[in-house]
């Protein structure tokens, strides 16, 4: 089934430590920000990448009910990571019944400090009289929602940040699932209810186990597509197997940000997976598990047609139809980028293969195998590169790269010989 833009990517847990400034003893915070640091009212802190959208805060704060939902966004300019971009924040007086839906985003707020000519705060629904404060405070360099001594919502477009602050100390959260910075909101938390709640399934990891609990609620997803999701998963018979394969899809980074680069939303891909879980039909992650092959392995040695389907920056080039080192830079198998030099102490004894190329003038041969040829090569420190002609079974190893002679260096012989360069360390 077709799926909005929005992107999904299951919470990630890692130790992190972050610290607030609090003016008041009982005031209590709560903030998600880049990079999806969330330190929660009671201070306990992870590095979490939000699911689609749903409440970060749910809470009763004096007479006060506050809602406040951020969006994730995938940030093109920092490394694909997931950080808020928008966020819609629901306050209704307990007692009037008075209430306001307003909302901000860093698009908003970018326009604003150009132009001053726009509220950064959008009202949807409501009046925003049932706040005290509704603008940009330039002291914070952020937009602020509050309701003096009572609560605060701060929105920073720069630091893409959402902080929550209540000044109640009796204030009341609506916990699991609703809220992830409910007092209860832990990870101890969520492994017991999910003991109390599904006996036998203590054998999922954290990542899996945050998803099953968001996923199995769908009042707390709010977009369509996590509508979507959630209603997949609440239908599945394999809710555990699916929580743990689909999030697994994610565990690695640099897949999720691979992945996040290709035509289909990670929503979609998502979605596939449980697709594939739940109904059986396997081959419905086919489209993921191919661009994963094509797109997302290690660059060395990718299939490209051209530079630009190989790494930027890092001295890389299409070669003969394959991502490689530009000739005479040494591939660091530590480092995963080409180095113009590498100390002796540091050359390994295996090579980057350069077809149909050679370096020319250096005519001492010897007469051998290819294999003969790059082990005698790779035992000799002053062996960097070697040129092998295997119509003839000739060896030349060269102590010279083309980088040092980048005339001599000839990627022009079809079907005669091949060139060979060490790897770094």
């Amino acid at each position: 089934m077709p799926l909005s833009s929005a992107v999904f990517l299951p919470l990630v847990l890692f130790v992190s430590v972050v610290t607030f400034e609090f003016s008041l003893a009982d005031e209590k915070a709560c903030s998600i920000g880049r990079h999806g640091t969330l330190t929660m009212f009671n201070r306990e802190t992870a590095d979490v990448e939000l699911p689609c959208k749903y409440r970060l805060a749910d809470f009763r704060c004096g007479d006060y009910r506050v809602k406040v939902t951020p969006g994730s966004a995938v940030d093109q300019e920092d490394s694909h990571r997931f950080s808020p971009d928008t966020v819609w924040v629901k306050v209704v007086n307990a007692n009037t019944s008075e209430f306001v839906k307003i909302r901000t985003s860093v698009r908003r707020l970018d326009k604003f400090s150009e132009l001053r000519t726009t509220n950064p705060w959008q009202v949807k629904e409501g009046s925003k009289s049932v706040v005290d404060f509704a603008d940009y405070d330039e002291s914070r360099a952020a937009a602020v929602l509050r309701k003096d001594g009572v609560f605060s919502v701060e929105f920073s477009s720069a630091e893409r940040s959402v902080v929550v602050t209540c000044s109640d100390p009796e204030f009341v959260s609506e916990g699991l699932p609703e809220s992830l910075c409910g007092d209860e909101t832990t990870t101890d938390a969520m492994n017991n209810a999910m003991t109390t709640l599904f006996p036998g399934q203590g054998n999922m990891t954290d990542d899996a186990l945050v998803s099953y609990i968001v996923l199995n609620h769908d009042n707390v997803v709010q977009s369509t597509t996590c509508k979507d999701l959630a209603s997949k998963f609440t239908s599945c018979q394999y809710k555990e197997q699916a929580a743990m394969e689909c999030v697994a899809i994610f565990a690695d980074p640099s897949q999720a940000e691979c992945l996040a680069t290709s035509d289909t939303s990670l929503a979609g891909y998502y979605y596939d997976c449980l697709t594939s879980v739940c109904d059986g039909d396997t081959s419905a992650v086919d489209p993921m598990n191919n661009y994963i092959s094509d797109n997302c392995g290690p660059w060395l040695e990718k299939s490209c047609d051209s530079d630009g389907d190989c790494p930027d920056g890092i001295n890389a080039t299409c070669f003969e139809g394959k991502c490689l080192c530009t000739p005479g830079y040494y591939y660091s198998n530590g480092q995963d980028v080409c180095v113009d030099g590498c100390p002796v102490a540091d050359q390994q004894g295996e090579f980057l293969l350069y077809p149909n190329s050679a370096i020319g003038g250096y005519d001492q041969s010897l007469q051998m195998s290819l294999e003969e040829c790059l082990d005698a090569c790779a035992a000799d420190p002053n062996c960097p590169t070697v040129s092998f002609v295997y119509v003839s079974n000739e060896c030349y190893p060269h102590s010279i790269t083309p980088l040092q002679d980048q005339v001599a260096f000839v990627s022009d012989f079809p079907n005669y010989a091949d060139f060979y360069q060490k790897r770094c360390a």
